[in-house]
């Protein structure tokens, strides 16, 4: 083999190697949520309510694995919930906490969960929001009212 083409196929190989290293080590998982809460509206008996509808998305180029979330509202009881039919059936404790497990996100795919709630007081306490799935940890990217 002559040097002249050695150096070549070896160049290529380089090459085509590092591109595949760069890729590889490009790709991370990336977790954020949005919530989006109503206005307190009027329910049952004079008490008041609120909407949530909490949007959990993958933003990396990775597949996020054995994702967790737990949601908290101090100030309310939770008295309904609709999730993703991807979402393993949610668990409620103390009334006022839901959680729930998700096999996985695929890159640039979101699910959405809806939470009703009675809100009990005056105290307008946000919601602990924890989403963590194998290598990353949500961030809140946003938050909206609507009336």
């Amino acid at each position: 083999m002559s040097p002249l083409l050695l150096a070549i196929t070896t160049s290529v190989i380089t090459f085509i190697s590092s591109i595949f290293l760069w890729r590889i080590t490009k790709q991370k998982p990336s977790l954020s949520y949005t919530k989006i809460e109503s206005e307190l509206f009027p329910i049952d008996n004079g008490k008041q309510g609120k909407f949530y509808n909490i949007k959990i998305k993958n933003d990396g180029n990775k597949i996020v694995n054995d994702i967790t979330a737990k949601m908290v509202f101090p100030n309310g009881k939770i008295k309904s919930h609709k999730v993703h039919s991807s979402i393993k059936e949610p668990t409620i404790t103390d009334d006022n906490q839901l959680d729930f497990k998700i096999d996985y996100l695929n890159p640039k795919e979101e699910i959405d969960c809806v939470i009703t709630i009675e809100t009990l007081g005056t105290d307008n306490t946000a919601p602990t929001i924890n989403i963590k799935g194998k290598g990353a940890n949500a961030s809140n990217k946003e938050v909206k009212k609507i009336l």
